[in-house]
């Protein structure tokens, strides 16, 4: 129960920032949706916790990621479904670039490894 907390708790937090880059890159106002990105968000980190941790399908996650975060972002923001997926995959380009750099300046400065990457709960979504 507790790695599910925690899990969904950081989960929840990388994926309100991704929502709120790739709406901020595209300059769509989401000042009074916040309540918005943040239901999406919690609905992309608990699909995440479901397909990876609960049906084992790592492979599988990251494109009911994607599907799901195309659809919610359609409906919440009413906007077409091409530019949706755009907006998606620009924000996980970002997000893993992101995410990389701040892998790799870790490793380099000693402050993890790949390994405690890999099994350490707080480290790894």
């Amino acid at each position: 129960m507790v790695t599910f907390l925690v899990k969904t708790v950081f989960t929840t937090i990388e994926f309100f920032a991704m929502v709120l880059l790739v709406l901020s890159s595209f300059r769509i106002y989401f000042r009074y949706a916040l309540h918005k990105v943040f239901f999406i968000a919690i609905i992309l980190s608990l699909i995440s916790f479901y397909v990876r941790d609960f049906l084992g399908q790592f492979n599988l996650a990251y494109l009911s990621i994607l599907a799901s975060e195309i659809v919610l972002i359609m409906l919440f923001f009413r906007l077409p479904i091409i530019f949706s997926f755009f907006m998606c995959i620009i924000a996980n380009i970002a997000t893993a670039t992101f995410e990389g750099l701040v892998a790799a300046i870790g490793i380099q400065m000693n402050l993890t490894s790949e390994q405690l990457i890999q099994t350490n709960l707080y480290k790894l979504n």
